[in-house]
């Protein structure tokens, strides 16, 4: 199942960019800096509000050493680097036993309700494979072939189990077998959107850049389900979170100052507002100290 390649190809990056026999990768040195800079702050906070000197070091020590490998792995599973290296590894992956199994039914049994960077690689492999640009759910389950699903195969099992509590008629597995697939789509189309979106954020782009960018371009209706975003604004506004990293946790490095970001990406400030509150609904903003 996808949960495997995804939960494989994580813990390989994992390893790789901050465990990696034992040298301390640069990202790592990064945000370990930054957290230990946030630590500072705390302790100079604490001395200020009359704690003893000897009291702050032992407490701050303490959470260094038991949480900050946590802490470091929760960031950087948030980075650029990181989702990039997940994708380009998944990628390889897919393609590989793809290009194994001849199947595009197996490739959809790795990704089907899972991260939907799973589900544009599935999407992209079917369009170099087939040589064409897919715009359309239908499209997508023509060229693929994939018109009746019956149930999900169980590893334990070694069998597919019906969803329900009894195997689909064909008229059923029809129904299914479109409404994965229409899934699979949206989520796939979301990515790319999402993905666009982000990159004009990296390269410097506005919040009016953004506006310009239209779901349509994406083969997206103008309200979908099954993701994060469900339209262009909600797109927009998890682009601005994923790029600044607006749901960061305090603990880690000083909360965002989302005036700063605002003025940075010429948005109104309520942008920002329904920025932070997508990750910290009803908790007010500064309330950690910013």
């Amino acid at each position: 199942m996808s949960e495997l390649i995804h939960d494989k190809v994580v813990k390989e990056i994992i390893q790789e960019a901050i465990v990696d026999t034992g040298k301390l990768q640069p990202f790592t040195e990064r945000l370990i800096n930054h957290y230990l800079q946030d630590l500072i702050t705390k302790a100079q906070l604490l001395l200020k509000s009359g704690s003893k000197r000897e009291d702050v070091k032992e407490s701050l020590a303490q959470e260094f050493r038991d949480s900050i490998l946590d802490k470091v792995v929760e960031a950087f599973k948030k980075s650029s680097e990181f989702k990039n290296s997940v994708y380009k590894k998944s990628y390889e992956r897919l393609k590989a036993l793809g290009d194994e199994t001849k199947s595009y039914g197996d490739l959809f049994v790795e990704i089907y309700e899972d991260q939907t960077y799973l589900m544009e690689i599935f999407v992209r492999l079917v369009e170099e494979q087939e040589g064409v640009a897919i715009t359309s759910a239908k499209q997508l389950q023509e060229l693929t072939g994939i018109k009746e699903i019956y149930g999900y195969w169980d590893e334990e099992k070694e069998e597919i189990v019906p969803y329900g509590d009894k195997k689909p008629t064909k008229k059923e597995a029809q129904e299914i077998a479109f409404k994965q697939i229409e899934d699979t789509f949206i989520g796939a189309m979301s990515y790319r959107y999402s993905k666009a979106l982000e990159d004009i954020l990296e390269a410097g782009g506005k919040y009016s850049d953004l506006l310009q960018v239209k779901p349509s371009y994406f083969n997206l209706p103008e309200t979908w389900s099954g993701c994060l975003p469900t339209d262009q604004y909600s797109s927009i506004l998890w682009a601005i979170e994923n790029v600044f990293l607006i749901g960061e946790p305090g603990y880690l490095m000083l909360l965002p100052d989302l005036r700063s970001i605002a003025q940075e990406v010429e948005a109104p400030y309520s942008v920002l507002m329904d920025c932070y509150n997508l990750t910290n609904k009803g908790k007010k903003y500064g309330a950690t100290g910013d």
